[in-house]
């Protein structure tokens, strides 16, 4: 699966479109209510008429020291009110552990998400426009 982006870049018959994650931590303190921090490397990269990987010279990286409130605060900004928003995750969360309990959850649909969700994390940093992923 390739996350593909809306902010291509081009070079020489190479139309850099695809998202490439070099790194990925997060991590959260030993501690009651404690921030959950990311941190993201990447670059965009296309393929060449052969069907080779052509990367992108310029990389970025992202680093949020509290990406729940980023997330909460990009709902917010998109017209929704934190109260809404906090019922959302209630729910959301809700819904996932009745999969596990029932033992519908599914991986692949898991994966699609999860790549879904660092596309859209580096979009709310800034760093690209989110299209789909494949």
């Amino acid at each position: 699966m390739a996350t593909t982006v809306g902010n291509t870049k081009t070079q020489p018959a190479v139309t850099m479109d695809k998202l490439h994650i070099d790194s990925f931590t997060l991590q959260q303190d030993r501690v009651m209510d404690s921030k959950k921090k990311i941190g993201m490397a990447g670059v965009l990269y296309g393929c060449d008429e052969n069907g080779d990987c052509v990367f992108d010279r310029e990389t970025f990286s992202i680093a949020d020291t509290d990406i729940n409130t980023t997330v909460a605060m990009a709902a917010v900004a998109g017209g929704q009110t934190i109260e809404d928003f906090m019922a959302t995750v209630v729910a959301s969360r809700a819904a996932v552990t009745a999969e596990i309990a029932n033992g519908t959850l599914d991986d692949a649909k898991l994966m699609a998400y999860f790549e879904a969700a660092l596309g859209r994390i580096l979009e709310l940093h800034g760093k690209i426009t989110l299209s789909s992923i494949e």
